[in-house]
């Protein structure tokens, strides 16, 4: 028996554990001793249920200011993220080297988790990295090269100088943290990522955050699963589900699937009590529960959704139209390669009604056929059997 820590350190929401659910399973099924260190504990037991996992809290850090007010790059989200108190990186550097020891793990697998990666490299176990095209940024060849340039930033010398500047104050910061405990240091930021035995990549080349990358086998994409079938509300019109657990913006939308004449089913776990009583009808039921979403996929007209990756590529598969509003840059770069595939409408947060896109969505054609077309073009790309994928992958680290 050997043990494996599968780590999670930054971002939200349940796609991240959604990523983890399998090579878990499978590392239980191959009889290690498994280990999730998590950002959001309150969240594992969705997934996981009542699994012998230990869990473990990541290091958290102070939500203090960030230094940056602007996103142009992966160095500036790692700066909002994390990167921008070096006394604070180097408190939680030295955090993973405890948990490190503390556990002595045979194999580590990442998923959105820069720190535990630089602290990771002072060790000798196994590591892969886990994720979407998001969280396995491309690698710079060159110090002068931009550690990848955001798909909306405008590229102008201006921009470049700041964003080369800005690559330079990241990389300094992560290399003092270091020196506190280390001889190790970085070339640049993109070192973060490299020198792991592995990387699973998620999703397919054609909605891959940066483009498809030459010589990757991506893995396609897997879904939490539930025994919950569900109950649509009694009232008539298209089947519409929402999902929208991050609901603080969403009042105008759901005033207008209230005034649709749509059967909505709603699951949006921060919704408050009195927005529930407010809108719910015949036509809107909200459920706090997670559900099947084949069955969603099985019965649903056209789905909303907040441009998360597992969820969005699952009813991609499925050729269901989409009604997608992201939350974050991640889920907005990956929206817009779904946009470009014809099968969905993309919009903002926060808007007063969304009676322009609900009626789009009920009554133009071309977004079904599209998503038809997207459903051919993810059947057309071989990815493995994930479980089996998994399974084998693990025993060769391992062995």
């Amino acid at each position: 028996m050997s043990k494996i820590l599968f780590i999670w350190e930054l971002g939200s929401g349940l796609g991240h554990l959604t990523n983890l659910r399998l090579p878990i399973e499978c590392a239980l099924n191959l009889g290690h001793d498994v280990f999730l260190a998590a950002r959001e504990l309150h969240r594992v037991k969705d997934v996981f249920k009542n699994k012998p996992i230990k869990y473990i809290q990541t290091p958290l850090r102070y939500q203090g200011e960030s230094s940056t007010n602007e996103l142009l790059s992966y160095s500036n989200l790692l700066e909002t993220q994390s990167f921008n108190n070096e006394v604070e990186l180097g408190i939680q550097l030295e955090a993973w080297n405890f948990i490190f020891d503390s556990i002595t793990p045979d194999l580590v697998i990442f998923e959105h988790s820069p720190k535990a990666l630089i602290a990771a490299k002072c060790y000798q176990f196994k590591k892969v990295i886990l994720g979407t095209g998001f969280f396995i940024p491309p690698e710079t060849k060159k110090d002068t090269d931009i550690f990848t340039i955001f798909p909306t930033t405008q590229k102008t010398s201006t921009v470049y100088l700041k964003l080369l500047e800005d690559d330079r104050r990241v990389l300094s910061l992560i290399n003092n943290a270091l020196a506190t405990y280390s001889t190790i240091r970085l070339s640049k930021v993109s070192d973060i990522y490299s020198g792991v035995d592995d990387y699973y990549f998620l999703g397919y080349p054609f909605l891959d955050h940066f483009g498809g990358r030459e010589g990757i086998s991506y893995l396609g994409s897997d879904t939490i699963k539930s025994k919950n079938i569900p109950i649509w509300p009694k009232g008539k019109g298209k089947k519409v589900f929402a999902y929208i657990p991050y609901s603080s913006e969403f009042e105008g939308l759901l005033y207008s699937l209230k005034v649709s004449n749509n059967c909505v089913l709603i699951y949006g776990a921060s919704i408050s009590t009195e927005l529930k009583a407010r809108y719910t009808s015949e036509n809107i039921s909200f459920i706090t529960n997670i559900v099947d979403v084949d069955s969603i996929a099985d019965t649903a007209d056209w789905v909303i959704n907040q441009g998360g990756f597992s969820l969005v590529t699952h009813f991609l598969k499925k050729g269901i139209p989409q009604l997608i509003i992201p939350q974050h840059q991640e889920s907005l770069f990956f929206s817009m390669k779904v946009n470009a595939l014809g099968g969905c409408i993309l919009t903002t947060a926060g808007k007063a009604t969304y009676i322009n896109e609900i009626r789009d969505m009920n009554s133009k054609g071309s977004l079904k056929e599209n998503s038809l077309r997207a459903k051919d073009l993810c059947a057309s790309y071989k990815t493995p059997d994930l479980r089996d994928f998994y399974t084998e992958s693990i025993k060769s680290l391992l062995n």
